[in-house]
């Protein structure tokens, strides 16, 4: 590559005897590195390594989870931006849906009994969306989803009562930006909820029936 015009963006600096500095990187951005003597030429000698994720994101690994309050009324909204994280390194999946490192953010919620959707649909750029049960080394794919939205992501599933589900974000190929994510109750969980989807009698009623099946 080349430089042309004004390099007039400074990330960090440097001017100690032997110099040394630390970064984050943003997925696909070029950075220029300049590396020299102020007062004469001598041979140079540098290395250039990782250090784990950018620290900006608190919750860019799933240890490091955001634990989300469940006592809302009817929906919650989370904004976040996964340009920062580089926690995660490994690839993993949910479903038919792949997660590639290293721009992931981490979110955790408790069910309540009730049918809960968590989207990306505000967001903006290319997401996916897993949803995990049990613990953060031994995940269980409860569901997850890449293009509900457009290029966003959209899942719903049964919260059951006082489970943890661990909430996924992350980018399709590694893609990362500015996410909003919205945690909404739907309604009873009609197919697990047999109770809280019997039917409301008044009184006095009468009602003949049969518990044979054919």
């Amino acid at each position: 590559g080349f430089c042309s015009g004004s390099l007039d963006i400074c990330i960090e600096g440097n001017s100690l005897e032997q110099d040394s500095m630390e970064f984050c990187t943003k997925a696909d951005q070029t950075y220029w590195i300049s590396i020299g003597n102020p007062h004469y030429g001598d041979f140079l000698q540098f290395v250039f390594d990782t250090n784990g994720g950018c620290l900006d994101v608190e919750n860019q690994i799933c240890e490091n989870r955001k634990v989300l309050n469940s006592d809302f009324v009817s929906h919650l909204i989370v904004q976040g931006n996964t340009e920062l994280a580089g926690g995660e390194t490994n690839l993993f999946s949910c479903g038919d849906v792949n997660f590639e490192p290293p721009s992931y953010s981490w979110y955790s919620i408790k069910g309540r009994g009730r049918t809960m959707r968590v989207s990306l649909c505000d967001s903006e750029f290319d997401t996916v969306l897993g949803v995990f049960e049990a613990s953060c080394t031994y995940r269980t794919c409860v569901d997850s989803n890449d293009d509900s939205c457009d290029l966003q992501s959209s899942v719903e599933f049964c919260g059951h009562q006082d489970v943890e589900y661990i909430i996924v974000v992350g980018g399709y190929d590694a893609d990362s930006g500015d996410f909003s994510l919205l945690i909404e109750d739907t309604g009873i969980c009609i197919a697990t909820d047999v109770c809280q989807a019997s039917e409301q009698l008044s009184i006095p009623t009468y009602i003949t029936g049969s518990t044979l099946t054919t």
